[in-house]
């Protein structure tokens, strides 16, 4: 039996008091459980925390991804405009055109449309349906210029049905099922507006043709009525227009041209800033064309606009009379024009201090009908020491930055030293010009040495920057715009081969008199009957009248396609040399940031011939089938703050 406090000892009958440490070790025990406990919390907060961050992570990376790929896609409806290439172009009932706002002055302040006087009170393209399509410029009908509260064009889920259904039809076709089955990237709107305008010497200059803004949500519990916007981001880019109205001839060079043999050019203007060697009068290197008084004037019945015809030679017939009376009624190219910022070699020495050396004269023709003078002799759409310089610079930065951006058919090529050939970004493999191009359409861009524009450090007139000299071989044959930043760029043994295309001769010459690069509804034209083959030997056109659309005339805006090999089409950009020969026709614009064809001690084998593309000199890209670029993107941002492109 045991006492209060105690305990007995059945064992050994004696008496002993009881423990008293039982509790405290309990209040211990529940101490660390409490704690073991607390911690345990404390890191599944802290993991459901770093969970919900990894989860937001994602979730922004998956709206960023699915809003540039839409830039990308509306990007493209510029590239290719026409819904039967394109069937990603919406219609005109799938936007919003009305919200549209204007600045008129140029001084930031917009206000809507419908309150401004003509020709501001248009919407973007009134009364058309090509929402994309070129011109980008001219008027404000034709071009974008909205603001981001007021743009040109919304798409928007907000708007109308059509809106909403072409923006579901849009993300299901780019990102279908994207990212899961419970969650749903959806296009939140896009909207199109002019592109920015900084003002410099105090006039406002616009820096692009269009805007393109994109804001994409991602949804949660896509498929239940509750779904949730977890994720939202917006992509804004610049687009302009590549620089191809600069490109307004089949050869323009830096330095020096030889024409004398292995190069030929028709279609539009040869421009060097140095010499011109030409050959003799009978050669097809140098045709004759619309007799010239100055480098934008033909000569017309009244070429200053006095009211009175010019008679140069007062014998009592006007100039113009005198030249159209001519029996001979051909020109071999009414549209080619020579000029030198130097010299013409070659050109008589009694003219050299003139700027034309042989401006048409009426002097020069015989009284009678015959005679020794005949279209074919005139010379005077050839000019040296030119006051103006049409040469365009090289755009090495614009080309470079375009290839950089990862588009399709966009290609970055960097010099490699140790092998002398160039690696694509993203790739181990060197390679060469003729190998990363050969039967390929697209923009190639390959670069300098030191991935720098080109330089001339020392002074002599070469950059010495440039990679090696590259040769062109049998058979290659290419599309779209080529830089190569090399020493020089040759043709050798293509032999006439190459893609196949159906091209022509430019429109109709007009009389260009106000200057503004179209044919406008007062201004002369010349109407031609064309050649049915117009590259055949001994070709020509024969000049039938001078009229103006305003008298009710039809200008012919092409002449008749002839099926040719062309071993390039589109705009070739050589930051050094070009070398003529290889039997190889281009079709395009060539500029040459040195000389073209001046190798005395070593004569061209074949024939590079070299003609003019009439859609680059009005601004307009090389065809579809090129693969050339219509826009390029010079500027990428993400949710307002700029993106990490690709250093220059």
């Amino acid at each position: 039996m045991a006492g209060r406090g105690g305990r007995i000892d059945l064992e050994g009958g004696a008496w002993r008091p009881a423990r008293r440490d039982g509790g405290a070790l309990l209040l211990v025990v529940v101490a660390v459980l409490a704690l073991l406990t607390l911690l345990g919390l404390a890191f599944a907060l802290i993991a459901q925390d770093e969970n919900s961050i990894a989860v937001n992570y994602i979730r922004g990376n998956q709206a960023l991804y699915v809003a540039e790929g839409t830039a990308r896609c509306v990007r493209g409806w510029f590239e290719e405009p026409d819904p039967a290439f394109n069937p990603l172009v919406p219609a005109p009932s799938q936007v919003n055109r009305s919200l549209r706002e204007v600045d008129p002055d140029g001084n930031g302040v917009f206000s809507h449309y419908a309150v401004e006087p003509p020709p501001w009170n248009v919407i973007y393209r009134q009364g058309t349906d090509d929402l994309f399509e070129r011109p980008y410029r001219g008027s404000p009908s034709l071009s974008l210029e909205g603001s981001a509260r007021g743009p040109d064009v919304r798409i928007s889920r907000a708007g109308s049905a059509s809106e909403q259904a072409f923006l579901d039809l849009l993300a299901d076709r780019l990102f279908p099922g994207f990212p899961s089955e419970r969650e749903r990237a959806r296009i939140s709107r896009i909207d199109i507006f002019a592109p920015p305008v900084h003002r410099i010497g105090g006039r406002p200059l616009r820096f692009g043709v269009a805007t393109i803004e994109v804001t994409v949500s991602l949804l949660a519990d896509y498929t239940l009525p509750g779904q949730r916007e977890v994720a939202t981001r917006s992509v804004r880019t610049v687009l302009t227009d590549p620089p191809y109205r600069k490109a307004r001839g089949p050869l323009l060079a830096a330095g020096d041209i030889d024409l004398r043999s292995g190069l030929e050019a028709r279609w539009g203007i040869v421009a060097a800033r140095g010499d011109i060697w030409i050959p003799s009068p009978s050669s097809p290197a140098v045709p004759s064309g619309w007799p010239r008084r100055a480098p934008a004037r033909p000569i017309l019945p009244d070429e200053d606009g006095d009211g009175t015809a010019e008679d140069t030679d007062a014998d009592g017939t006007s100039d113009w009379n005198e030249w159209w009376a001519r029996p001979d009624d051909t020109l071999e190219d009414p549209w080619f024009f020579a000029s030198a910022g130097r010299s013409l070699v070659l050109a008589p020495s009694s003219s050299l201090p003139d700027e034309l050396p042989w401006p048409f004269d009426p002097a020069d023709l015989p009284a009678g009908p015959g005679g020794p003078y005949d279209s074919d002799s005139d010379r005077s759409n050839l000019l040296q020491n030119a006051s103006f310089d049409p040469v365009p610079d090289l755009d090495y930065d614009l080309w470079k930055m375009a290839a950089r951006t990862g588009f399709g058919g966009h290609h970055y090529y960097s010099f490699d030293p140790s092998s002398g050939g160039w690696r694509e970004e993203g790739s181990s493999a060197a390679v060469s010009v003729d190998q990363a191009t050969r039967g390929r359409q697209g923009l190639f861009f390959f670069d300098t040495v030191d991935g720098k524009a080109p330089a001339d450090a020392d002074g002599d007139g070469t950059a010495d920057n440039l990679a090696p000299p590259v040769v062109l071989g049998s058979g290659w044959w290419s599309a779209g715009v080529l830089f190569v930043g090399t020493s020089s760029l040759g043709f050798d043994g293509i032999g006439w081969q190459g893609r196949v295309r159906r091209i022509g001769p430019p429109g109709e010459p007009c009389a260009d008199t106000n200057g503004d690069g179209h044919c406008n509804a007062a201004e002369p034209f010349l109407q031609l009957q064309y050649p049915s083959d117009p590259l055949a030997p001994g070709a020509s056109f024969r000049r039938l009248a001078l009229t103006t659309p305003a008298a009710g005339a039809v200008r012919q805006l092409s002449g008749p396609a002839t099926d040719i090999a062309l071993a390039f089409e589109g705009l070739l950009i050589i930051a050094g040399d070009l070398r003529a020969g290889g039997d190889a026709n281009l079709f395009g614009s060539v500029i040459v940031g040195g000389s073209a064809n001046t190798q005395p001690s070593s004569p061209p084998q074949g024939l590079l011939r070299l003609l003019a593309d009439p859609l680059l000199p009005v601004g307009l890209s090389p065809s579809r089938e090129s693969g050339a670029p219509r826009t390029v993107v010079v500027s990428w941002e993400v949710e307002r703050k700029a993106a990490s492109l690709p250093s220059p």
